[in-house]
């Protein structure tokens, strides 16, 4: 890539790019590709990921100043607008785009190069004062939230003031003055996008999803169309496929007189497409002419962020749509059963590899039916998932640390509230779509989710239902097949669907054997990217305590050095030297305020063939893994019973309850030794296992409240869990993600 290049139009000449998606991210470089293909693309740039690396390392430099001036000078040029013009104002948006998608991570700054001036000409040009107005308030209240960082109290005063100019003075009184001018509005939004690659809430992203910590974000800056302008107008995002079902046809949300934040933001109900459909037939129509060529164009389903302004389309997003496990399955064999797509069995195979070792369940209904139905809302994402109701994502971090499942329940979430859906086995919010974040995430994580239950609302104690009042702490289960929050708690296993059948026939008969590896699947061109470069890295024997390291990294995720040399059994002064080693390689990263080691996606996939190569000469059919898979049964149950009692969480006032779980444990414990005993005599790195559950015991039977379920620890549920993770990657029954309790 030229490193001199830091901004490409979205009809520049791109021949310059050794790959555009890293450089563009998915957003910029989807942009780029639409408008070859003369799609109707608002015309705009991008600024590319190695301004953002090199903005992040250094600080704002005059070249991107001066590049994004030309920039503004073409699109000024391109669209016959002017910013800050009296007479043809042009407006923009900037928008956060990295190479893999991250939706509702980063920042989005909407209607920039609106001032006083330019409402007053835009009423005049539309001769909708109302739009104008409205365009303006949106501009300022989202200027000061995502530049400025107002907190919501102020931004909410400020909002029930009235006019616009009463607006911007609320907000300028409480020290959070908009500026007017343009160009200074553009450069802060882009700061601002670029910084937001850090926030939290992204960095606790990238670390679930395993996402390199170091690729940076693109930032799109793109001229504006209106959704907000009349009735003609509106926003939306279409599947086209069901990304939770995978069933073919367009589905998605719109809103109409709205802008594209709306919609995913899930503080609106939405309308369905088919009502898009009967509204206007002609925008549906060709919305369906564009979504077949786009999933010709990426031979998968699309997502496509859309508006319409005027009775005009015009497309903002496309990417390869994020769906669940079940969609997965059922997209691929529907693709490669159709003669005129060009999908074939062994890629239909390859793309469901990553969930062959935990498919997609079809539930058992007959337990379900028997529970209460609480509320009803839209099926976001598929499964069932039960746990004590929460309102409060911090609440839930906190109870999921101390081994109880939850179920979160929001009006809506935001990306502040991903820490607390991470750990959540069941989501359920009461306003948004099918495309909201609440739906995005939950599908993109495998968590069930009900959302836009319109008859049910969250209170400060609870969740009012058609069936009463729900009080946090109550045993609830959220059913993501039929869209219902049950009370009680209902069986999550079910059977495997008959799409996962299908695949495993068709890798037979290839004889591709998905089994042994859960690489990227096809959906995932910077996964794919990663798994090549990692290909070549070199071997380890089961001695090198690089090797160690790595491993330890590769089954923890994210550890200080205390608890990597506890599952390498060697001290933490004997392996620093060895995780320094790994983010001197790139292997990992040091997250220094938790004094932590995060593995990176390089380590991830380079660990593999270490791996290949420290298992070479073992027996692993000697393994007495269905021992080990008899036990853990056991073991889940008992941990289920120290975490609940009678269907509620265990306040452990019981002690003679709680001794007889400790009993249960020794008994346990005493069956388990042996067979990770020969576990360890057969696998090297595994040998320290033993001792570790065995102090785990001691600390339970010492009264430690935390030495049975506590979370990073060292309890026997963290080294149970380590082990099982470890025999899973050992034999080859790699997951992408291990059940919990």
């Amino acid at each position: 890539m030229n490193a001199t290049r830091l901004t490409y139009a979205f009809d520049a000449d791109r021949s310059d790019l050794d790959d555009p998606i890293a450089a563009l991210g998915g957003k910029g470089a989807g942009l780029a590709e639409m408008t070859a293909l003369e799609l109707p693309v608002p015309p705009g740039f991008t600024i590319t990921t190695e301004a953002c690396r090199s903005f992040l390392a250094g600080g704002w430099a005059d070249d991107f100043d001066r590049a994004i001036a030309t920039e503004l000078t073409a699109l000024e040029a391109a669209t016959g607008k002017s910013l800050g013009s009296p007479t043809a104002p042009l407006l923009v948006s900037v928008r956060s785009g990295a190479q893999v998608s991250m939706p509702g991570m980063m920042d989005t700054v909407l209607n920039l190069g609106m001032n006083p001036t330019v409402e007053h000409a835009m009423a005049a040009l539309t001769g909708d004062p109302a739009f104008a107005a409205d365009t303006r308030r949106r501009a300022l209240l989202g200027y000061a939230e995502i530049v400025l960082g107002a907190p919501r109290e102020i931004l909410a005063t400020a909002a029930g003031t009235g006019t616009p100019d009463e607006v911007a003075g609320a907000l300028r009184a409480e020290g959070f003055d908009v500026p007017t001018d343009p160009r200074t509005q553009i450069a802060q939004a882009v700061r601002v996008v670029f910084e937001s690659w850090n926030a939290p809430r992204a960095i606790r992203y990238r670390e679930v999803e395993g996402i390199d910590h170091e690729i940076g974000t693109a930032a799109t800056v793109q001229a504006m169309v209106f959704g907000n302008l009349g009735d003609r107008s509106g926003t939306g995002v279409a599947f086209t496929r069901n990304p939770t079902s995978g069933e073919p046809g367009l589905m998605g949300d719109f809103l109409l007189r709205a802008q594209g934040e709306d919609v995913v933001a899930g503080t609106r109900l939405t309308e369905t497409l088919d009502a898009l459909g009967r509204r206007w037939p002609d925008i549906a129509a060709e919305l369906d002419r564009i979504a077949e060529l786009l999933e010709r164009r990426y031979r998968d389903m699309v997502d496509i962020e859309f508006t319409v302004e005027r009775g005009r389309l015009w497309l903002l997003q496309a990417r390869r749509g994020k769906r669940s496990p079940l969609a997965a399955f059922r997209v691929a064999i529907d693709m490669a059963e159709d003669p005129a797509f060009p999908v074939d069995h062994a890629e239909a195979v390859e793309r469901c590899r990553r969930y062959l070792d935990d498919p997609p369940t079809i539930a058992d209904e007959s337990d379900a039916e028997t529970l209460p139905v609480a509320a009803t809302g839209l099926a976001a994402s598929p499964g069932r998932g039960s746990g004590v109701l929460v309102l409060d994502p911090d609440r839930a971090v906190e109870l999921s640390d101390q081994g109880i499942d939850v179920v979160l329940a929001r009006r809506e979430t935001s990306p502040a509230d991903v820490h607390g859906m991470a750990v959540a086995k069941g989501l359920f919010t009461t306003l948004g779509g099918l495309v909201s974040h609440a739906a995005l995430v939950a599908r993109e994580w495998g968590i069930p989710a009900v959302v836009g239950a319109a008859e049910a609302e969250v209170d400060a104690t609870g969740v009012e239902t058609p069936a009463g009042h729900l009080e946090a702490g109550t045993v609830v289960t959220v059913d993501g097949h039929a869209g219902r929050l049950l009370i009680g708690r209902a069986a999550t296993a079910g059977t495997e669907a008959p799409e996962v059948t299908t695949i495993r026939s068709w890798a037979t008969e290839l004889d591709l054997h998905p089994e042994d590896s859960a690489g990227p699947g096809s959906d995932d061109p910077a996964g794919a990217a990663r798994t090549e470069a990692g290909a070549g890295t070199g071997a380890s024997t089961p001695d090198d305590l690089a090797f160690r390291a790595l491993h330890a990294l590769r089954i923890k995720g994210m550890a200080g050095a205390e608890a990597v040399a506890a599952l390498a059994g060697v001290s933490p002064d004997r392996i620093r030297p060895e995780l320094d080693g790994l983010v001197e390689r790139g292997h990992a990263t040091f997250m220094e305020p938790r004094s932590m080691w995060l593995l990176s996606a390089e380590g991830r996939e380079g660990h593999g063939p270490e791996l290949a190569a420290a298992i070479d000469g073992l027996d692993l059919d000697a393994i007495p893994y269905d021992e080990f898979l008899a036990i853990n049964d056991a073991f889940k149950q008992l941990c289920t019973d120290w975490q609940l009692r009678d269907g509620e969480p265990n306040d452990h006032a019981d002690a003679d309850y709680d001794a007889a779980i400790v009993a249960r444990l020794g008994e346990l414990d005493d069956r388990a030794q042996p067979v990770v005993a020969a576990v360890g005599a057969l696998v090297p790195w595994m040998a320290g296992y033993g001792v570790r559950l065995g102090s785990a015991r001691a600390r339970v039977e010492a009264g430690d409240p935390k030495g049975l379920t506590g979370v990073m620890c060292d309890s026997y549920h963290d080294i149970w869990m380590e082990l099982h993770e470890d025999l899973i990657l050992t034999k080859g029954i790699d997951r992408a993600q291990e059940g919990s309790f």
